[in-house]
C-alpha cells in the first residue's frame, strides 16, 4: 500500500459495504412485484408490451361463469 493507510482502509470499507447493499437490493428486487390498486368499478386500460409468464395449472379446478340458456338447469360446481 502506498499513500495514506487510513484512506485505503476507508475505501475498502466503503467498497465492501456497497457490494453488500448491491447484493441485498438485487435479492429484494427478485422477490418483489408491482401492484396498482384502484377502487372497484373503475375502468382501466392495460397495455402489455411483452409476454407475461403465467403459472397455469392445466389440471386445476375449473369454473364456468357463462349464463345458462335453460334458467331451470342446475349444475354442480365440480
Amino acid at each position: 500500500v502506498t499513500g495514506d493507510v487510513g484512506t485505503f482502509v476507508l475505501g475498502k470499507t466503503i467498497s465492501g459495504g456497497s457490494e453488500e447493499i448491491s447484493k441485498w437490493l438485487l435479492e429484494r428486487q427478485s422477490q418483489s412485484f408491482d401492484a396498482v390498486f384502484v377502487p372497484a368499478g373503475t375502468r382501466i386500460a392495460i397495455h402489455v408490451d411483452r409476454e407475461l409468464p403465467i403459472d397455469f395449472d392445466s389440471t386445476g379446478r375449473k369454473l364456468t361463469h357463462e349464463p345458462s340458456i335453460d334458467p331451470y338447469l342446475r349444475t354442480r360446481l365440480d
